[in-house]
């Protein structure tokens, strides 16, 4: 993974990172619901878990749209850093309803995204407690979590440390509009002094927008 040092003092956002950043909780979200129907279709058509696929998409995004380094962005000691790719620390939910933490790396070919996730998953399955990981530390790395068994509005995420700037997104049980549009709530923690509502509007406007690689 490759990382570049932000030039702070040469940094558009140098106050607006320096006021949000001494804040206890530095982080701005939004919960919607999102149009997830051209998702749905793909993953069906190709007979792969829409799961896995809104979560790649999820990450095709961040690493590859305008706008979205945002996500990438980390503080780490004094510095700003954004880094070239992010991958997934997602939660997993075993058979016996305890959760493990899993990690997903990031690949364009879906294929190999699911499979390698797919490998992680029965792995976990095998385990007990968290399964925290090497992995789980890495700075390059968005936390997931999916709660299919409710169309929430609104979720509260936990922070790991007063310095955790990693983006958090949550999804929720998607329910049909109107019989034509499949509708999922999505939820998006932003450090504020990355981004804004512009940022995470942008991201979830683009959820509804899908074009596979």
């Amino acid at each position: 993974m490759k990382r570049t040092i932000i030039d702070i003092n040469n940094w558009e956002r140098k106050e607006i990172f320096q006021y949000f950043n001494k804040f206890q909780n530095p982080y701005g979200g939004l919960t919607a619901p999102v149009d997830v129907t051209q998702v749905y279709n793909d993953a069906y058509l190709n007979h792969r878990s829409f799961y896995l696929t809104m979560l790649h998409h999820i990450l095709t995004i961040i690493n590859h749209e305008e706008d979205m380094e945002c996500f990438r962005m980390r503080t780490e000691g004094d510095d700003v850093v954004v880094y070239d790719k992010l991958n997934v620390g997602p939660t997993y939910l075993r058979k016996d309803k305890t959760v493990a933490f899993t990690f997903y790396e990031y690949f364009e070919d879906i294929d190999k995204f699911i499979s390698e996730a797919r490998r992680k998953e029965e792995a976990a399955q095998h385990t007990t407690g968290l399964n925290y990981m090497a992995e789980n530390d890495s700075p390059n790395l968005l936390f997931f979590t999916c709660v299919p068994w409710i169309s929430f509005t609104q979720i509260i995420e936990p922070k790991f440390s007063s310095t955790d700037s990693a983006p958090h997104i949550s999804t929720g049980k998607y329910y049909w509009k109107e019989k034509d549009s499949l509708m999922m709530p999505v939820s998006v923690c932003l450090h504020h002094g990355f981004g804004d509502g512009y940022h995470i509007s942008k991201f979830l406007n683009l959820l509804s927008e899908y074009h596979p690689l």
